[in-house]
């Protein structure tokens, strides 16, 4: 072997070893994905996030790989799940960052927002083959299922079952059309690519006795029934 094949050689084992160890923390960062933890160890292809969350929704402990043929598209994406035994809601992921684009895959989880719309009592978003993906600002491609936990007292209206819809997109915001099982119930909730959402619950009715605890609890006249409006920042 000559001296120079042996310099290669130590070059291209110094390359993978690098590959192989390098940290998930730097590659999450790289990646500029809205993910934080308390602590994220090992490396960018079996790594550990610790108390993760998604901007200011929380995740658990969750493990995460990057998955290496995504890297020649130019992507980085990372494949997210729960730890067995973890603290938060079931999540399982895969998150896409490059290019000009970012987006959601096969999302299935449970996403915990209790206290964090407002006056409107959303309480979680059950997430079923959820995907979104942005092009620049722009919404190119959403589907799957959703359902939105809610919880508020109101005689007369079982929310706590939940409303169903599927996302679309529409210009630079992904839209979740969501109805009760008995139709008298929707939600309309709008988030853009950074996060920015508007939200609409309303309730459709002008006549029982909870039409006096509706406005009480933040809702107001609006057409034939009663509604309640919130933007804000995930």
């Amino acid at each position: 072997m000559t001296r120079t094949t042996g310099l290669l050689l130590i070059g291209l084992f110094a390359l993978v070893a690098a590959a192989v160890l390098f940290p998930l923390r730097l590659a999450l960062q790289w990646a500029d994905a809205p993910l934080s933890a308390r602590s994220v160890s090992g490396s960018v292809w079996n790594g550990t996030l610790e108390d993760a969350n998604w901007g200011p929704v929380p995740l658990g402990d969750l493990s995460a790989g990057l998955r290496f043929w995504s890297l020649l598209s130019g992507q980085a994406r990372f494949h997210l799940s729960s730890q067995p035994g973890s603290s938060g809601p079931a999540f399982d992921a895969v998150i896409a960052r490059g290019m000009g684009t970012s987006a959601i895959e096969n999302a299935n989880a449970t996403v915990d927002l209790t206290g964090m719309t407002g006056p409107l009592p959303v309480t979680a978003l059950v997430l079923e083959r959820v995907h979104v993906r942005f092009s620049g600002r722009q919404c190119r491609s959403a589907g799957g299922q959703v359902r939105v936990t809610l919880d508020a007292n109101i005689p007369g209206f079982n929310l706590k079952s939940g409303l169903l819809g599927k996302p679309r997109c529409e210009g630079e915001r992904v839209v979740l059309p969501l109805v009760s099982g008995s139709g008298m119930e929707n939600l309309t909730l709008a988030m853009t690519e950074s996060g920015a959402y508007d939200a609409r619950l309303f309730i459709e009715g002008q006549s029982g006795p909870w039409t006096t605890l509706l406005p009480a609890l933040g809702f107001v006249r609006a057409g034939n029934g009663y509604g309640m409006t919130r933007s804000g920042q995930f």
